[in-house]
């Protein structure tokens, strides 16, 4: 289990500057989080079930990582979703597909 799964009333999440690499498995359970920021970290790709269980997220923040794959199904969850940044990343392409979900 990843520590933030016993945090039901956990609403903003700051991760930012932690040298992150994965995503997979940090997120396990449902989540009460509505604001995540994992700026700056070392982050490459989003897979298609790393956010799943962040269904409450209202803003999303991942830039300044090294992000250059987005599965097309990584948002599917976030059906709240408002505020994405995905700025200063390496995302030459971004299927269309991937944004209906929003």
């Amino acid at each position: 289990k990843f520590v933030f799964d016993q945090c039901n009333n956990l609403k903003l999440l700051d991760l930012s500057y932690n040298r992150i690499q994965f995503l997979t498995d940090m997120f396990n359970e449902p989540s009460k989080i509505i604001i995540l920021n994992l700026d700056n970290n070392f982050i490459e790709k989003i897979s298609e079930d790393d956010l799943k269980y962040l269904n409450e997220l209202t803003e999303l923040s991942l830039a300044k990582n090294q992000i250059n794959y987005i599965h097309p199904k990584a948002f599917e969850n976030l059906k709240k979703l408002i505020k994405l940044n995905l700025n200063k990343n390496f995302i030459y392409s971004l299927p269309s597909s991937s944004l209906i979900y929003m």
